[in-house]
């Protein structure tokens, strides 16, 4: 009944934890309906849709940051865009979820399979996943089962099984591009951490495996220069290497749990600094510190051979956890950013795979109600989120008739700083709305860089989009510049480059914003709580 239990307990678990996302009508996120729109895009791309045809077109072959895209223009030949993603937001998390597993039975078997199954459902609920980074928690998931199948293989790569682990990398490639290096560096790194005669079978293997992606990566790479940022990697928020506070505030700011702030707590708007000690991060710190430690302390009590074993695995989740604390957190914004979660998510991933808890059955317990509660806590998140953005946009889907097919949009969002959750549905509200009506939406970011799948044709055009993009959220959660700097960003736009857009949508007011659409824009469309607004030229 137990063996039962232990089986079924997966499936029930990740079933309940995907609930909230089914009890809405509409489960929007920020980057997700951004991928929404480039998807559709896509496809109308494919079809050739003159509109879309004369402003954009399909960027290199070669380029990552694209598996997810292609999913979701499957999706939307047969849903609309709502279930679209709630269908990503459940197959992203069940991918994570059953390669984490899968990445556990092959390196530690039965052994703590409950434990191991809360650590993979909390690792699931990260982030990324949440606000809607499709691609990179599909990488994750392909370099956990990448890494899994390596380390079962490693000792005889026969030629099927090369086939194999190159497809998975080339997958892997095209999902996200620090995945691909993640799993590329393992592959190599698990097949030379052995006896010297069975390594030297391996790594000219593990090198084929790899092979077909490098001419892509390399290709890539010399389109990706023309972001116009070069590679170099950034410490922010530290004023020097002797810096020690900053440290420390470096060092906890790497956090790819938090989908709300830290200093909140589910369905409650009291916020206080007490209330991190039971955040997300905090748990999952407490339970992978004592994972960790029960783990060193039964690999010195292990035998000889089990050592052998589990050395490589234990080498990579440290360096992977070291690099998350004292690794750059970008090589350039315009190249991506987040790096160091992105590490931490890897390093954990690998520490699912491997922990052993021994007899240690007091730590396991405490681990245990740990991740328990750290999953009760997302849980309660999500679902207080599901309302917060079904509520949300229904406030845009009201007034969505205003905007006519043909035209083009663009979107202002105004910050509080009230705001709850590390996700704002508002940011790329224009993007949701642009899906199926034949319109130009400028402001999605995406169309800004040559890391995705769809880019502009005119380099004046990809200058403006990024611009816009960059400049069109205010307050507390504009992220990319000072606020003078970017009122007078869209002043200039507004001033000169009005002829590119026809309707401005404007979730919250402010009265120098007003004031500058005032000029050439006049309300066309106010939803009923009055919270959105749209704005057409005049």
């Amino acid at each position: 009944m137990k063996r039962i239990n232990e089986n079924r307990f997966p499936i029930i678990l990740a079933s309940v934890l995907l609930l909230p996302i089914f009890s809405v009508v509409y489960f929007t996120n920020n980057n997700g309906s951004g991928h929404l729109y480039i998807a559709y895009v896509m496809r109308e791309l494919l079809a050739g849709n003159e509109l879309f045809s004369r402003f954009f077109e399909f960027n290199s072959l070669a380029v990552p940051n694209s598996t997810g895209h292609w999913i979701i223009a499957g999706l939307l030949g047969f849903t609309s865009p709502q279930i679209a993603t709630k269908l990503m937001l459940a197959i992203t998390f069940l991918a994570y979820f059953a390669s984490a597993l899968y990445l556990r039975h092959q390196i530690q078997g039965v052994r703590s399979r409950t434990l191991a199954t809360l650590f993979a459902a909390l690792m699931a609920l990260n982030w990324f996943w949440f606000q809607g980074g499709y691609n990179q928690t599909l990488a994750t998931a392909g370099f956990a089962f990448g890494v899994a199948l390596v380390y079962r293989w490693r000792t005889e790569f026969t030629f099927r099984r090369i086939i194999a682990l190159s497809l998975i990398t080339l997958g892997v490639y095209f999902s996200h591009l620090v995945s691909f290096v993640f799993l590329a560096g393992g592959i190599l790194f698990l097949s030379a951490w052995q006896d010297r005669h069975k390594a030297k079978r391996a790594v000219p293997a593990a090198i084929l495996t790899i092979a077909p992606a490098i001419p892509l990566l390399i290709f890539h790479l010399l389109n990706g220069s023309r972001n116009g940022e070069p590679f170099i990697p950034h410490w922010r928020g530290l004023e020097s290497w002797t810096d020690f506070p900053g440290w420390l505030r470096y060092l906890v700011a790497a956090d790819p749990f938090a989908i709300a702030s830290r200093k909140s707590l589910p369905f409650t708007d009291v916020q206080s600094g007490l209330f991190t000690v039971v955040s997300p991060f905090a748990l999952v710190s407490i339970a992978s510190a004592l994972l960790a430690g029960c783990t060193i302390v039964s690999f010195c009590r292990a035998d000889a051979g089990e050592r052998k074993r589990l050395s490589p695995l234990y080498v990579l989740v440290a360096g992977f956890i070291f690099a998350s604390a004292f690794g750059p957190g970008d090589f350039g914004i315009s190249n991506g950013s987040v790096l160091r979660e992105r590490f931490l998510i890897a390093g954990l991933t690998l520490l699912v795979g491997v922990f052993e808890i021994g007899n240690f059955d007091l730590f396991r317990k405490i681990s245990g109600v740990a991740l328990a509660l750290a999953i009760a806590i997302q849980f309660c998140y999500l679902g207080e989120f599901a309302g917060y953005s079904d509520r949300q946009t229904r406030e845009f889907v009201a007034i969505e008739r205003s905007i006519e097919p043909g035209t083009s949009l663009a979107s202002i969002t105004v910050t509080t700083g009230q705001e709850k959750f590390r996700c704002l549905p508002a940011t790329q509200m224009s993007s949701f709305l642009g899906v199926d009506r034949d319109v130009i939406v400028w402001d999605n970011y995406e169309l800004g860089h040559y890391l995705f799948p769809v880019v502009v044709r005119d380099a004046a055009d990809k200058d403006f989009v990024f611009r816009l993009s960059s400049s069109s959220v205010f307050g507390p959660m504009n992220r990319f510049s000072s606020e003078e700097a970017n009122l007078v960003t869209m002043s200039n736009i507004i001033s000169n480059e009005r002829h590119q857009i026809d309707r401005f949508v404007v979730f919250g007011k402010d009265e120098q914003i007003e004031a500058l659409l005032a000029t050439h824009y006049s309300v066309a469309a106010i939803s009923p709580s009055g919270t959105v607004r749209i704005f057409s030229r005049k």
